[in-house]
């Protein structure tokens, strides 16, 4: 092959590849950040509020032991350590319309007054809302079953509401008590229990704002006694349990057929009373930590080009890929007329001879 006709064969190379690489796209900044999925929004919850009347067996005159009540802090059942309201913890009286907070003389008053209900608050919780419709609540603080006058006696400390994105969940909590004798009337301390399973539901869902009422589950519920306990009656209206984890522990209070039904006639009272999750209007919908900002980018060169209109855009690249085009084609008749010069004389006076 002559040197002409390579130069002439390079020439038309260059020209395809001048115009394959203005004509392949490209993706564009805009495009890209397109592309990148904006993060899902995690709601923040702040003062959430528990109210809990645990159930009727509580809220009942026990067969001995003058009364069932309830103590805001670690109790071990006797005058000392009974407060009505620690910390995030408040025991209430609630008879209709009148709220009150019982004393150490007063407790028992609820069982005098009709349809009065001991409640127990938790305020302060904190947690977050996902995306999915998830969540998990936790309060700071802890509460006290004294049954029996004082003489079984265990604490719930530090619940937390755990939601899934199903609308299932559970209330766990830690367990710390007493094992109680009832012939001796006497109690030794337990080992406390961590994260234990108190509650469980389904069909709930939360959006951080107003108020829940959740129904806890009790009716049909199967669970293991050990040897020497009652043994669960599994017929007749309403039959059922707490949660495996929270009997386990009661085993070792004494209180086990409190929380199950064993044929005894409180069975009736023994299915857990609604817990009501008041959100209280004090949830901050957008107070996810904020990021620390990165550095800005340094300002745009002025020689860089601005974007405008998408018509003026497409028109400018149209425009951008003809010169290129004439350009290379010029090129290709300059190689031409300089391998072969006898071609001159066939051209029209364009300047090109």
């Amino acid at each position: 092959m002559s040197i002409s006709a390579r130069r002439i064969w390079a020439a038309l190379f260059m020209v395809l590849v001048i115009i394959s690489g203005l004509l392949m796209p490209t993706t564009t900044s805009a495009h890209a950040q397109e592309a990148t999925p904006a993060p899902q929004e995690i709601r923040a919850i702040k003062g959430a509020q528990l109210r809990w009347s645990i159930n009727d067996q509580l809220q009942k005159r026990p067969p001995v032991g003058g009364v069932n009540y309830l103590t805001a802090g670690i109790s071990d059942g006797k005058k000392g350590t009974y407060s009505s309201s620690e910390g995030n913890v408040a025991i209430k009286i609630i008879n209709g319309d009148s709220v009150t907070s019982p004393t150490w003389n007063t407790k028992n008053n609820f069982l005098r007054m009709g349809n009065a209900q001991q409640v127990v608050e938790f305020s302060g919780g904190h947690g977050a809302i996902n995306p999915d419709g998830s969540a998990t609540i936790e309060w700071e603080g802890s509460m006290s079953f004294n049954f029996l006058g004082g003489l079984s006696v265990f604490s719930i400390t530090n619940p937390r509401l755990v939601v899934n994105s199903g609308g299932t969940g559970e209330l766990r909590g830690d367990l710390s008590g007493y094992g109680s004798d009832r012939v001796k009337l006497t109690k030794r301390p337990l080992q406390p229990r961590q994260d234990m399973q108190i509650a469980t539901f389904k069909d709930v869902h939360i959006d951080g704002t107003g108020s829940v009422v959740i129904s806890p589950e009790f009716a049909g519920r199967e669970i293991d006694v050990d040897p020497g306990q009652k043994p669960q009656i599994r017929s007749g209206a309403g039959w059922g349990a707490w949660p495996q984890e929270f009997v386990d522990f009661q085993f070792e209070t004494g209180l086990s057929s409190f929380w199950y039904t064993s044929g005894g006639s409180t069975d009736a009272a023994k299915a857990p009373h609604p817990i009501t999750i008041d959100f209280d209007a004090k949830t901050d919908q957008n107070s996810t930590p904020t990021p620390t900002p990165s550095p800005e980018p340094p300002a745009a060169s002025s020689t860089e080009p601005t974007e405008g209109p998408a018509w003026l855009r497409i028109l400018g690249g149209t425009l951008v890929v003809l010169s290129s085009v004439i350009s290379a084609l010029s090129l290709v008749g300059m190689l031409l007329l300089d391998a072969y010069p006898n071609l001159r004389k066939h051209l029209p006076p364009i300047g090109l001879n």
